[in-house]
């Protein structure tokens, strides 16, 4: 198996690091993830500040058209694999309906107990249709 040398931000070129590059070209040049570099100041052991500062994004499961069956240590390995403090969970309504199922309702729950356990919060559920979307958190469910 190869494994890819990770450089330190100190060991890229000064037209790479994060801080430079906004001080020369301004933030509209930077990346998300290099804005957030520079909030975060360091990375971690194996991983520099950009590394760190990068949102993981991980399918879980891909459903029927009106189904979806999902178990919590599905949704949280990955977190857990990246060192997440949190997670946002997203799907999709194809019908446009916007409400949360029953079905909706109760896996949320349950993630948000697993991710009590686990100490990983479950920080929003989020229902996206065509043209809207349906936040727990904005609606004080998680």
């Amino acid at each position: 198996m190869e494994t890819k040398t990770k450089k330190a931000i100190k060991d890229l070129p000064k037209v790479e690091r994060p801080r430079e590059k906004l001080m020369q070209y301004g933030p509209g040049k930077l990346s998300n993830s290099e804005l957030l570099a520079i909030l975060l100041r360091s990375g971690r052991k194996g991983e520099n500040v950009v590394e760190l500062a990068e949102i993981k994004r991980a399918v879980i499961s891909v459903g029927s058209l009106n189904a979806n069956l999902v178990h919590p240590r599905e949704v949280f390995e990955p977190a857990i694999k990246n060192l997440a403090a949190s997670v946002i969970v997203a799907h999709n309504h194809p019908s446009g309906a916007l409400e949360p199922s029953e079905d909706d309702l109760e896996i949320t729950k349950r993630l948000v107990e697993a991710g009590q356990i686990l100490e990983i919060e479950v920080a929003d559920h989020v229902i996206v249709t065509k043209d809207n979307y349906f936040s727990f958190k904005e609606k004080g469910l998680v």
